[in-house]
Formats: C-alpha cells, sequence, structure tokens
C-alpha cells in the first residue's frame, strides 16, 4: 500500500495491515503520523489518485471523492468491492467503464480513466457535487410536477443519447443513479448493467432492480429502449408520490406485480396531480412495450407539450434537445392548475407476454436467529467478554505507554537530566496507581527504573562537579603553595582529605544504588519477557477461538445458502484477526462460486437447456425446480434432489475452467455433505478448517445439551452423524460418544440450527 504524507506530501511506499491506524515515519520529512485504520483511509494513493473522503457505496463498489496527482483535480473513484474482484466481477466492471466513456453528454456521468492497482480495481469518473433523486425523496418526501418532469426530461435527453449513439440500454433506471448537481442539472450515473441491443437476447440472464425492472425484463425477453422507459416511469411515480408502485416483500411477488396489477393512481395519492401528468405515467408504465411511447423522442415531445402548463414560466421549459444547465426558481409565482380529467387506465396489450403463471404467495420463513445461535452461545459469549477486557485493559496501557516511549527515547538519546522530565515520570506513576495486572506492574517498573537512573545521572554529574572543583582548588594550591606556611599546608591536606573521604563516601553509595536497581532492572527485563510469552500464548488461544467460532458460523451460512451473510462473516473476521491475503481471496472467490452455482440451481430460466445430465436433460430451471426430459419423459424435481454429478453438470456450464473435483466439493457444501466434499477434495487445506470447526462446535453442542436432557441430545446428535458420515476422524469420536446418549428417543434438529434444505433427504 502506498499513502501520501500530510506533511510534505511524498509517497510513503510499502506499508502493508499492520501499518493501518499505526504511526508511521516518513522518509522523507521524517515526521511521525497516524495512518487512517481504513485501507482506503484519507491519503491512500491508488494509481495516479489521492484518496480525500469516502462519499457513497454501491452494489458492487464503493465511490471516494479523490485527488488526481497527474492533472491537480478532484474526481470521483469507484473502487470495485473486493466480493466481486474476480473474472465476471472484473469484467463487468471494465465493461461499465468502456460503455460511460463512449458516452459524452451533460446528461450523463463522464468516465476519465480506469485502472488496476496492485489488484483494486477502480474507476475515476467526474465528480458531482449535489444529491440522488433517492435523498431528496427521503428529505423532501416527494418531488414536486414541475421538477419531476424536468428532472425525467433531462435524463431522457441522456438515454437519447445513448440509445441514437451506440443503441444502449441503461436496464437500471431509479432514483439511486440519478444525481441532481447544486446547479439544478440532471445527471445519470451507474452503467454498470447497460448492454447495447445487439448483445441483448431472448433467454440472456436477468438483471436490474426489481422495484423497477418492465415485466419484459422479468420475463427474459429480448430488450430495447422501451424497458428504460418504464423503469423511468416507475422513477416518476415514485418522485410524485413519495411511494413505490408495487411493493411486495418477495422477488416473486414484485415480478407478479409489475405483470398482473394495476399501481394505485397518482390522483388518488395526490389529487393535485394534474391528469395530463397522470397519463403520462400511465403510458411510460404500460405492461405491454406497444403500449408505451415507441422512443425516448415520443416521451420527450409529450414532455415538453405538458411543461408548458406546469412550469412557472416557459422561459424555464428547454426544447427538446436542449439541455438546461440553470437551477429552476419555483418560489416565483405557480399558473393556475389545469383542469384535472378521469383517470383512463393504459390499453390492454394487444400481444401477451409469456409470463410465468400467478402462483399463491409463497409463506415468508423467516429464520430465529437464536435457534442458528444458541448452540454456540456459550463459546461466543466467552470469546468476546475476553476480547472486551482485553481490548480495554490494552488501550490503559497504551495510552501511558504512548506517553512514555517519547520521554524513554529522548533518555535515551540524551545524556541530559531534566526534573520536568522526572516530574513527568511521577505523573505518569500516579496514575497507574496500585498494579492490578503484570501489564501495570510492566509500566510501573519501566517508569521506577527511569526515574532512578535519572538520579543516578545526577548524582555522577554531582560527583564530577566536585571533581572539577577540586582539580581547581588544587591548582590554586600548587600556585601559591610557595607563599603558605607550614601550618596553612597542614590545614589545605587536611581539606583535601576531608573532601576526598566524602567523594569516595558517594562513590560508594553511588555504586551500590546502581548495583541495586541494576538487579531490579534484570528482574523487570525477566518479568517484562514472561509477561510478553503469557500475553502472546493468550492471543494465540483467543485467536483460535476466533476462527472456530467463524469457520463454524460460515459453515453454518453457506449450508443455508445465505451468501451476503458470510461475505459480512469474513468481512469481520479479516478485521479482528491474521488472515492472509490469499486465504481472504479463495474465500471471497468460494462466496462468489457458490453465489453463481445456487442461481444456476434454482433460477437460471433457460440459461442451461439441453445440458445433459445423470438425472435427464435440462429443460429450464425456475423456482428452485429443475424441469428434465428423461428418455421423453417430462419430470421435476427440487434442485437439491439432484445428483452430485447432475449439479455438477450444471455448474461447470457456469465455470468450464474449474476442476470438476472443487465444483464437485463445494456443491456438496451446499447439500450439507461436508464428508463427500472432503472425499472430493482431501487436499483443500481451508475446506478442512471449515468442516473441522463445523464438526466440533456441533460435537461440543451435543456433549453440553448431554449433561442436562439426553432426549434432546440424541437427535442432534443423529444430524451431526448424518452430515459428517465419511470422515474417519470424527466417526471414531461419534461412536465414543454414542452410548452414553442411545437411551433417548429421536427427535430430529441441527447440532447448529441448521435446517436442512426442503426436500434434501429424497
Amino acid at each position: 500500500m502506498r499513502f501520501q504524507c500530510g506533511f510534505c506530501g511524498s509517497v510513503m511506499r510499502d506499508l502493508n495491515a499492520k501499518n493501518l491506524g499505526a504511526q508511521v515515519e516518513c522518509p522523507s520529512c521524517r515526521h511521525l503520523q497516524v495512518l487512517p485504520s481504513s485501507p482506503f483511509g484519507p491519503g491512500r494513493i491508488i494509481g495516479d489518485f489521492v484518496v480525500i473522503q469516502k462519499v457513497g457505496e454501491g452494489s458492487i463498489g464503493t465511490v471516494y471523492l479523490a485527488r488526481q496527482i497527474s492533472l491537480d483535480r478532484n474526481l470521483a473513484l469507484k473502487v470495485l468491492s473486493i466480493k466481486y474482484t474476480n473474472r465476471k466481477g472484473i469484467a463487468s466492471f471494465l465493461a461499465e467503464a468502456r460503455t460511460a466513456a463512449k458516452l459524452n453528454h451533460p446528461s450523463i456521468v463522464q468516465v476519465c480513466a480506469v485502472g488496476e492497482d496492485n489488484g483494486i480495481c477502480f474507476m475515476a469518473m467526474t465528480f458531482i457535487q449535489g444529491k440522488t433523486v433517492r435523498q431528496r425523496i427521503d428529505e423532501d418526501g416527494k418531488i414536486g410536477v414541475d421538477e419531476a418532469l424536468h428532472i425525467v426530461q433531462q435524463v431522457s435527453e441522456g438515454l437519447h443519447f445513448a440509445w441514437t449513439e451506440e443503441n444502449l440500454i441503461h436496464r437500471d433506471i431509479k432514483p439511486e443513479n440519478i444525481i441532481i448537481t447544486t446547479e439544478g442539472a440532471a445527471k445519470l450515473t451507474d452503467l454498470g448493467l447497460a448492454i447495447s441491443e445487439d448483445e441483448c437476447t431472448k433467454g440472456m440472464e436477468i438483471s436490474g432492480t426489481p422495484f423497477y425492472m418492465s415485466p419484459e425484463q422479468f420475463a427474459g425477453e429480448k430488450l430495447d429502449t422501451r424497458t428504460d422507459i418504464y423503469s423511468l416511469g416507475v422513477t416518476l411515480y415514485q418522485m410524485l408520490s413519495g411511494q413505490l408502485p408495487y411493493k411486495g416483500d418477495t422477488l416473486n411477488t414484485v415480478a407478479k406485480q409489475h405483470f398482473y396489477e394495476k399501481a394505485t393512481p397518482l390522483k388518488k395519492l395526490d389529487s393535485s396531480i394534474p391528469s395530463e401528468v397522470e397519463k403520462l405515467v400511465g403510458r411510460m408504465m404500460a405492461k405491454h412495450p406497444d403500449d408505451r411511447f415507441s422512443n425516448i423522442e415520443e416521451l420527450l415531445n409529450d414532455v415538453w407539450k405538458i411543461r408548458q402548463k406546469t412550469a412557472p414560466s416557459k422561459d424555464m421549459v428547454p426544447g427538446v434537445h436542449t439541455i438546461s444547465i440553470k437551477k429552476l426558481d419555483y418560489k416565483q409565482p405557480q399558473p393556475s392548475p389545469i383542469p384535472h380529467k378521469s383517470f383512463q387506465s393504459g390499453k390492454i396489450p394487444k400481444t401477451p407476454f409469456k409470463a410465468p403463471a400467478p402462483e399463491a404467495d409463497e409463506e415468508n420463513v423467516r429464520i430465529n436467529k437464536t435457534l442458528i445461535f444458541s448452540a454456540m452461545g456459550a463459546v461466543l459469549i466467552i470469546v468476546l467478554v475476553f476480547v472486551f477486557v482485553f481490548a480495554d485493559r490494552a488501550k490503559r496501557l497504551t495510552n501511558i505507554e504512548t506517553e512514555l516511549l517519547p520521554i524513554e527515547k529522548h533518555f535515551a538519546q540524551t545524556n541530559s537530566v531534566s526534573l520536568e522530565i522526572e516530574d513527568d515520570c511521577k505523573k505518569l506513576l500516579q496514575r497507574i496507581g496500585t498494579p492490578k495486572t503484570e501489564a501495570d506492574k510492566a509500566i510501573m517498573f519501566r517508569l521506577k527504573f527511569l526515574i532512578s537512573e535519572m538520579q543516578i545521572r545526577r548524582l555522577a554529574q554531582e560527583n564530577l562537579r566536585l571533581k572539577d572543583e577540586m582539580s581547581a582548588l588544587e591548582k590554586k594550591t600548587t600556585v601559591k603553595s610557595n607563599n603558605l606556611t607550614s601550618s596553612m599546608k597542614e590545614d589545605m591536606l587536611e581539606l583535601a582529605a576531608e573532601k576526598d573521604a566524602e567523594i569516595a563516601e558517594i562513590e560508594q553509595a553511588f555504586e551500590k544504588e546502581k548495583k541495586q536497581w541494576q538487579d531490579e532492572k534484570e528482574a523487570l527485563n525477566r518479568k517484562i519477557a514472561d509477561f510478553g510469552k503469557k500475553l502472546e500464548h493468550e492471543k494465540k488461544m483467543a485467536d483460535e477461538k476466533l476462527r472456530t467460532v467463524f469457520f463454524a458460523k460460515y459453515y453454518s451460512a453457506i449450508r443455508q445458502c445465505k451468501f451476503t451473510e458470510a461475505a459480512a462473516l469474513l468481512k469481520e473476521f479479516s478485521g479482528k484477526s491474521e488472515i492472509s491475503p490469499e486465504d481472504l481471496a479463495r474465500f471471497n472467490e468460494q462466496i462468489a462460486r457458490l453465489a453463481e452455482f445456487h442461481t444456476a440451481f434454482t433460477a437460471s430460466g433457460n440459461k442451461y437447456t439441453k445440458t445433459a445430465t445423470p438425472d435427464g436433460i435440462v429443460i429450464r430451471i425456475v423456482d428452485e425446480e429443475v424441469d428434465l426430459n428423461v428418455s421423453g419423459s417430462f419430470s421435476t424435481k427440487k434442485w437439491t434432489q439432484l445428483s452430485v454429478e447432475s449439479l455438477a453438470a450444471i455448474a461447470l456450464k457456469a465455470f468450464p475452467d474449474l476442476p470438476e473435483k472443487y465444483v464437485k466439493s463445494d456443491i456438496c457444501l451446499l447439500l450439507g455433505k461436508p464428508g463427500d466434499a472432503i472425499s472430493f477434495s482431501p487436499d483443500h487445506k481451508l475446506l478442512e478448517m471449515v468442516v473441522n470447526s463445523a464438526f466440533y462446535t456441533g460435537l461440543d453442542s451435543v456433549k453440553s445439551l448431554a449433561e442436562t436432557d439426553k432426549k434432546k441430545a440424541l437427535p442432534k446428535f443423529q444430524i451431526l452423524q448424518k452430515e459428517f458420515d465419511g470422515i474417519p476422524k470424527f466417526s471414531e469420536e461419534l461412536q465414543a460418544l454414542k452410548p452414553s446418549l442411545e437411551d433417548s428417543p429421536p427427535t430430529l434438529s441441527s447440532p447448529l440450527g441448521i435446517s436442512p434444505p426442503k426436500d434434501a433427504s429424497k
């Protein structure tokens, strides 16, 4: 990692994760400064850009305000999330950058550069100061009629340019992707899902934000610019009413609403909305593309006509294909309202879509998190308490040690003795008070040793001063000795003898005290060394417990196909434990891969049609069900009923470059067969750690429960035995525990709180 020095502006190179949040020295100006705790904090250099601050976060990355070093200008720097830094994610990221770079239009955010820096993919865009339409709706509740139409007019200009120049379809029009600048201009951003008409084919992968997707997007039909008109219509509906037209709780429910239900009329939500505007939104949101505006040009003309009546002044309405760069003033008097007309619904589609047949809404299944973590609660609480106590103690000692280190450094580099420094040490000693821990004692001994060394130095300096005085006195005595009487000489000799005796006594006391403090110093060093070993051991034990808890929770999340939760667990774990970049990347790759496997097995539609598997030839995959052609007969199975080999045949279509054994191993994890997963990949060390942690966490839970309730312990034992069947070292431990539980009738439930997938046992 590289950071820019906050004092001289030079580049500090070769920094790593251990330096984050710590004090480092600039190699150029030698100033000490504390780096931010985040790897993308202020001062981080990525490519030709210096991060200033975080300004937003999207679905696949984070956006920062950054300064371009070479051209000395501020830009928005979008950094691809580690979760998506894989072959597919990088390809999509580069496609977005190249697409946006082709479009130079005032209503589209311009991309200036794209690149990669040590595995970090980034894209630099024009920095826009303003708010998204989503933020405006959240703050104001809704947006005025003419201002909303003004936004739609400007966004439509950008969409018209993208369509006429490159035949591009945005596919993700929504309030979050429209920015209103401080000057009042509307700009369209996030072309991550944009696609040209030539690349758009029937049956392609479905992409978009469900609340704003057109019916043909859900159906996987071939798209054109009319799908963007639909999404822009939903956005306009939300701007005018402050709410979405369709608000289902599940993806399937939202899709059915877009296909079959009519949105609540705008005039019913707000009677002040003109009928012409209500009709405009209704036509934009027509179910069938043929009933919408045929193109953006037609939409722009209609919006311009309506704004002749809704705008306070006609001068505020730019002509079609004219970009307005001035901020509209809505404080001037409003025109009289347009007479309202009754709402007329859109036309009935002439040609029905191949829409999915309406089904009864699936019952929402809510997972009780208390049950998921109850088996691991005791271990987790102990680890958290230990970490909290350790962190609190370390913070208190760190504050004192931070003040002590520069004092020790100054004392070691100079021979001067300062009473002020000695007083500072005594004040730190008072702050420790009565030592309660070995760490307190270690700091206390360091302070006492520092104070004693200062006193020893002061005695040594006093000794030298006395010797200098004696030397000067002897010189004077030698000069005047010839003139002194014998009596005076005897007095001088006697005085010299007294001084010698005094010096000898001081030296003797000094040596005695010096030896005493040296002994104490050696004892202190031994205690510090012992404390360091103990602290390192405690840290190692805590880290091992933390890793065990993480791997068990990670397996639980994967087992339940909760990939977002697994990624969040990995992020949290990487911040608390030392995990190598290679292992972190492997975990992220596995999560992304498993997520794609699950999507392929549950909702890939016609993508894997004609794929031959041992269970039959795939026809399509929808709602976790696989339609198969078995020797000319039609059959439907849940994906969990398919064999590992059949699922692998589908997965290898998505990842043809992956070794088959790793694909089968991952599929076994999804099916809750860790034993089979190990057998397919016996050399997979990370997989072995995950399976070991999941097994021993479950085993400890069974043992703990068996002490109080064997009837409840036995079914958990049986599930554990079924999930980890085929691993010899686990079988031995399970066989040893089995006799003590067999006197109870079985009642199946997972020891880790994990419910098997539907029909997994069939």
